[in-house]
């Protein structure tokens, strides 16, 4: 079966009224959806921002040069 780890998506921020995320850098990543529509999600807490930055993420495409699918959009 599939991993149960961060609830089947590929990637996830979980705060709890925490700064911590905004220091995170996810760039040039190749993700594989598993079973929602989302590659991840990002749970806020109120807090204003997510990711500290998201750059060239894709979807994975072994067919496409360098595997580069169809672009992830900031989650």
């Amino acid at each position: 079966g599939q991993p149960s780890e961060g609830y089947r998506y590929n990637i996830s921020l979980e705060r709890h009224n925490y700064d911590y995320g905004k220091y995170i850098r996810i760039i040039d990543n190749r993700f594989t959806p598993m079973s929602y529509a989302s590659i991840g999600y990002v749970l806020s807490k109120g807090l204003s921002y997510g990711w500290g930055d998201w750059a060239d993420n894709y979807i994975n495409d072994p067919q496409k040069t360098d595997n580069k699918g169809n672009p992830v959009s900031t989650l």
